[in-house]
């Protein structure tokens, strides 16, 4: 038998009754009943909750935006729960109906042994984009059909009786806006088709009604239950909250609110990690939105779920920021210090509640909630929290100072920032010698376009000539800040390991300062020199011929003027060279080539200067897990 339901202005009606299918504890559809509701005018709210549960579940609704549990003991010994979750459908529904003085009708079944139904069901985001009907037509097919005789098949039959009674009593009642699961209102609406028929035998249930329970109880949840008992992450479900005092909830999206749990989270971040290398940039930031998406493409889904934004986090910024993400995500604030009358009449303190336990006092018991929703999949994703001060006094204390290392594959981004600095200095210092003159018998280098347009209006071609540079840049010397020895106390020369890598000088932080892992220490460059001689280099630290350096950033200068293979010495900076620096390369035949640290990155600069210090060559060999 087809549905017999009609569309009118986005709302499926059957006969005076307004219907909301719904998955339960999802904003989308909370949003949809609020417009349902405000778009019409109804004095009758019937919702999929037993008359047994309706004193407590509307204390706990009085005690929003703090979120409690209304359960009771079945027979077996199993807690059964509905939690208050403000973006539920039900719940937004009886809100709305309190707040507006509406009659409200609680029409399921009292069940002894509630049977919970996991169902697969599609991404509730095209929810706004399509609207309810359409998703209900496309949805409709792939809902699993109810079993004659079975329990869902009497609770349905019992919400088609009650419906039938408000049709037919007073009219003042009417229209009536039922919200209730979406794997319900097929089967509602086909017992309620049928009684109008005249087959009154199919809202007649063949087995006797259970007993109400008894021992019905409103706790308030813990804030790590929140995760596992409403259907939206925390954070988002606080948004909404947000966003409901607003007339309309027009301008809350999905997408957008997990926009602002990820800036939320990187904020957080940030908190703890103030240096401009550590910060996640705008640029990474937006890498971080594609990655996110492109997971949600591969779960064939229209919004990420919490582990598609970790493992993004993860990628973009290590696992101290998934951990924010995740963190973020779980953030409840009315839950973190509920008023003293948000706290239930007997109640000590909030409860401990999963999908499947519930601990109340000292009392474990089994769970389950009472609707059917979205199955959820668990997932591993291996992070590695920031360490505590005492692990990191263990491995300060385990170091062993006469065996360091440093990290390869930062070594092979330093080389190539080295060799980049080298074909920048040479292509500077040529440009610097350019000539210009106007075009007679050959175009040289080119032509020069700047200046053949200065000087159109006098018909001269000008051609540059650019001259070829004797000699190469031998050294790189790379001043990020001033030496300062408290804050650069660490100074060390590098000898090379492998045929690509250069000598490397420089003064740093101590790497004791920021340990990461075991055997695993983090320092920053304040300078750095870069040279391959074609002897022996001596430590430019003990080097006595370098004694009249005033700082340690004269000396790197001096080192590279006197270690220098080749005519040129690349200098980066902010300032430029002082005459010292270029009196001593100029007694050695040398010249420096200045280039601005501003004309360089300055986020690729601030990574660059990060590195890592190994306790000896074996630790490479798990130092990733812990180097981000």
């Amino acid at each position: 038998m087809d549905i017999p339901l009609r569309e009118e202005n986005g709302v499926l009606w059957y006969d005076r009754i307004a219907f909301v299918p719904s998955v339960h504890g999802k904003a989308a559809f909370a949003r949809e009943t609020r417009r349902v509701f405000l778009d019409g005018r109804f004095p009758t709210i019937a919702v999929e909750l037993p008359e047994s549960l309706a004193e407590k579940v509307l204390e706990g609704i009085a005690r929003l935006p703090v979120i409690h549990v209304v359960s009771y003991e079945e027979s077996s010994g199993t807690r059964c729960f509905f939690p208050i979750d403000p973006c539920d459908s039900i719940v937004e529904a009886l809100r709305l109906g309190v707040g507006e003085s509406c009659a409200l009708e609680l029409i399921d079944m009292d069940v002894e042994d509630f049977r919970r139904m996991d169902v697969v069901l599609p991404d509730t985001y095209a929810v706004s984009s399509i609207g309810l009907p359409r998703f209900w037509e496309a949805v409709e097919p792939a809902l699993p059909e109810v079993e004659e005789g079975s329990l869902d098949d009497r609770r349905e039959r019992h919400m088609a009786r009650r419906l039938k009674e408000l049709l037919e009593g007073d009219p003042r009642r009417l229209p009536v806006l039922c919200v209730l699961g979406m794997v319900h209102l097929r089967g509602v609406v086909r017992c309620l088709e049928a009684a109008r028929r005249g087959d009154a035998g199919v809202l007649e249930d063949p087995e006797p009604a259970s007993v109400p329970p008894l021992d019905v109880a409103l706790h308030p949840a813990s804030l790590d239950s929140l995760y596992h008992i409403l259907g939206e992450l925390p954070y988002t479900t606080h948004l909404y909250g947000e966003s409901r005092r607003e007339i309309t909830l027009e301008h809350f999206e999905a997408v957008d609110v997990l926009v602002e749990l990820l800036l939320e989270a990187r904020d957080r971040y940030h908190e703890k990690h103030k240096e401009e290398y550590e910060r996640i940039s705008h640029g990474a930031f937006q890498n971080l939105l594609t990655i996110t998406r492109n997971l949600c493409l591969l779960e064939r889904r229209l919004t990420p779920s919490l582990y598609e934004m970790a493992v993004a986090a993860k990628g973009i910024g290590g696992s101290e920021l998934a951990i924010a993400v995740i963190e973020t995500a779980k953030r409840y604030p009315p839950q973190a210090a509920p008023e003293p009358r948000d706290r239930a009449e007997g109640q000590e303190g909030p409860v401990d509640v999963t999908e499947e336990a519930m601990r109340i006092g000292e009392d474990a018991y089994p769970a389950k909630k009472r609707y059917v929703d979205e199955a959820k999949v668990w997932k591993k994703l291996r992070l590695e929290p920031p360490p505590p001060p005492r692990k990191r006094q263990e491995w300060r204390t385990a170091w062993n100072p006469y065996s360091t290392c440093s990290w390869t594959p930062e070594d092979v981004l330093v080389e190539r920032f080295a060799g980049q600095v080298k074909r920048r200095a040479l292509l500077e210092s040529g440009l610097a010698q350019e000539h210009l003159e106007e075009f007679r018998t050959s175009f040289k280098d080119g032509v020069h376009i700047r200046e053949t347009i200065r000087n159109l209006h006098l018909g001269k071609i000008i051609v540059k000539e650019t001259p070829q540079i004797r000699g190469q840049v031998g050294a790189v010397v790379v001043i990020y800040e001033r030496p300062d020895p408290e804050r650069f106390p660490w100074k060390l020369t590098w000898l090379p390991e492998y045929e690509w890598e250069s000598v490397l000088a420089f003064y740093a932080t101590s790497y004791l300062d920021d340990l990461v892992g075991p055997g695993i220490a983090r320092a920053v460059y304040g300078g750095q020199l870069f040279v391959r001689p074609r002897g022996i280099l001596v430590d430019i630290w003990e080097d006595p011929r370098l004694e009249e350096a005033r700082d340690d950033a004269e000396r790197l200068v001096f080192a590279a003027a006197q270690s220098s293979p080749d005519r040129f010495v690349a200098y980066v900076a902010a300032g430029p060279p002082s005459h010292r620096m270029k009196e001593f390369a100029r007694r050695r035949g040398k010249k420096i080539i200045y280039l601005p640290l501003s004309a360089f990155s300055r986020t690729t600069l601030e990574k660059l200067r990060r590195f890592h210090v190994l306790n000896g060559k074996p630790v490479r060999s798990y130092a990733r897990q812990f180097i981000r």
